[in-house]
């Protein structure tokens, strides 16, 4: 992937030799199968997050719960209820019942091209990383990709000139 920082860069914006662990942010925001729907949406949105992963008893990525999904069910409940009345601390209901059980993810070994090409060619906000046991470990947003492009211009820009 090559970008221009503006028209009169002369060099290119590279990700370098880089993998998906060094791109990635470390341990993000998931969720039990098991917790209940209205504590994971007020979770998404205390965080400003619009999904996170669903994980089962071994921390291996499962699925995943948005908020919009979280808001819906929050509807259909209060639709659905004889008085229009519901205590969400009372609804019980796990998350498993509302994810997405398809997820994008990608092996910390991965490397930075393939993720971005993965995330580009899906048109996807966001893919997790997994160990070699398809434990979460971590998350790859485009805003990590962009923060990994800057740092290393950044970095580049910084090496003191050597006038031996």
């Amino acid at each position: 992937m090559t970008t221009f920082a503006s028209s009169i860069a002369k060099r290119p914006m590279m990700l370098r030799l880089s993998t998906a662990a060094e791109l990635m942010t470390s341990d993000p925001l998931s969720f039990d199968k098991n917790m209940p729907i209205p504590k994971a949406g007020a979770l998404l949105k205390l965080h400003s997050l619009d999904a996170a992963p669903m994980t089962d008893e071994f921390r291996r990525l499962v699925g995943v719960v948005t908020a919009s999904a979280c808001d819906a069910w929050a509807e259909f409940t209060l639709r659905s209820s004889p008085q229009r009345f519901v205590q969400q601390m009372h609804d019980r209901t796990p998350v498993a019942e509302i994810a997405n059980p398809v997820v994008e993810s990608v092996s910390r070994n991965t490397a930075g091209q393939e993720v971005v090409d993965r995330l580009v060619q899906r048109r996807a906000r966001r893919i997790y990383v997994v160990n070699d046991w398809n434990e979460l470990i971590g998350v790859i947003s485009m805003s990590d990709v962009l923060r990994h492009l800057t740092e290393a211009g950044y970095s580049r820009r910084a090496e003191p000139a050597c006038f031996c």
